[in-house]
């Protein structure tokens, strides 16, 4: 299923539904390549939202080029092993992670928000390398 298909089945057809008022996403923009589909996927659920509507993003996030993303990466890793009791899965998940999954860095994600028509973007959340934010529809 491409993106767009996903934002049209979590919030309907456009001319079924009222325009929106806020709208939340949670891990999805990290399974989308930055090749177009991000930026196709946040433009969906912006003509779905009302001007002044609020939109909450959380996501991963990070440089992998950059020091900081390799340390964020290490000591999520260092949790993961220290908190969980099935280390293969963790194993798997870390592979996963590595392999299949696509950050970018804060400064595009708010590029990003910003082309799709959000503004007064604000970083509300960090831990490791996950990042949130909330916009408003322009």
């Amino acid at each position: 299923m491409l993106p767009t298909e996903m934002v049209g089945k979590m919030v309907g057809k456009k001319r079924t539904l009222p325009t929106l008022q806020k709208f939340i996403i949670y891990e999805i923009m990290q399974f989308l390549p930055d090749n177009g589909e991000k930026q196709a996927y946040l433009n969906e659920i912006s003509k779905r939202l009302s001007v002044g509507a609020k939109f909450i993003l959380v996501d991963l996030e990070g440089d992998q080029c950059s020091d900081n993303f390799n340390l964020l990466m290490s000591a999520w890793k260092a949790h993961q092993y220290g908190t969980r009791e099935d280390t293969e899965q963790v194993k798997v998940d870390f592979e996963h992670i590595n392999r299949d999954l696509h950050f970018v860095p804060s400064m595009r994600i708010e590029a990003l928000l910003n082309n799709a028509g959000f503004t007064e973007v604000q970083k509300f959340y960090k831990a490791y390398l996950f990042g949130g934010y909330i916009a408003t529809k322009q």
